[in-house]
């Protein structure tokens, strides 16, 4: 065969072969692409569900901030990787408006909560809060700050619901259950207290306590011991963190 036609051949295989190289590398960065845009726009998901399972005034402002700019990064991420698409510079406008809106406003006093199914979903939350929180990049000391702040919230929690049940209970006429939650609150009060911040509220205590032995002393009553599945929760929530918010988000 003349050398003349071999070069061609050999040319137009080896143009082929780049072809099909280039053809699979273009492939290849459409699909990693696609993968990372799913993913930040899960992750966008995710933390957009998070913070509106809190009801409103339940969030410090500084927790609630976080969350937003978390969401504003994303959406920066994904604008960058689809300029053309308008719906990422709607939400970056939206989430700016939400964070100058939240500059604004003034701390206002938890919202504490009353009702047991609310509270066993606002739990979840703050597990899910807790996990976002140590998987940003944020310094030690912002790190702490919001830890610390949704460890408050669910201590304080755990308290709201042993004085619902001493509550429930009170009303039942069960005294000697009532005294045992108001007291179990009393108690872990008392082991957090080391910064006597919680004085006012064990006093209170103390007092509602006093005053509900004496009249089941002269009421006596029987009644099942209670269940003490909140303080266990409280156990659950303080153990080691849940990573699984990293592993199912690791896209970037």
């Amino acid at each position: 065969m003349s050398i003349y036609v071999v070069i061609p051949i050999v040319g137009l295989i080896i143009g082929l072969v780049v072809c099909v190289l280039i053809s699979q590398y273009l492939e290849k960065q459409r699909a990693q692409k696609i993968r990372m845009v799913m993913g930040f726009k899960t992750k966008l998901r995710n933390i957009s569900h998070m913070v509106s399972g809190f009801p409103p005034h339940f969030l410090p402002n500084d927790l609630i901030g976080m969350a937003y700019r978390a969401q504003l990064d994303i959406c920066q991420q994904l604008n960058a990787a689809e300029p053309n698409n308008s719906e990422y510079t709607d939400e970056m406008t939206r989430i700016n408006s939400q964070l100058s809106a939240l500059a604004k406003s003034a701390p206002t006093p938890r919202v504490a909560l009353r009702d047991q199914q609310q509270m066993k979903e606002v739990r979840q939350h703050l597990q899910d809060l807790q996990d976002f929180v140590q998987q940003q990049p944020l310094n030690k000391v912002q790190s702490k700050s919001y830890l610390d702040q949704i460890h408050r919230i669910t201590f304080q929690m755990l308290i709201d619901e042993f004085i619902l049940q001493a509550k429930v209970a009170q009303q039942g006429g069960q005294l000697k259950v009532a005294a045992h939650y108001f007291s179990l609150a009393r108690k872990q009060l008392t082991d957090e207290n080391s910064a006597h911040i919680y004085d006012k509220q064990i006093a209170q205590l103390d007092g509602v306590i006093q005053k509900i032995e004496a009249e089941a002393a002269e009421r006596p009553e029987t009644a099942a011991e209670p269940v003490q599945a909140v303080s266990k929760e409280w156990e659950q929530f303080t153990k080691e963190p849940d990573t699984s918010w990293k592993k199912k988000q690791n896209y970037d």
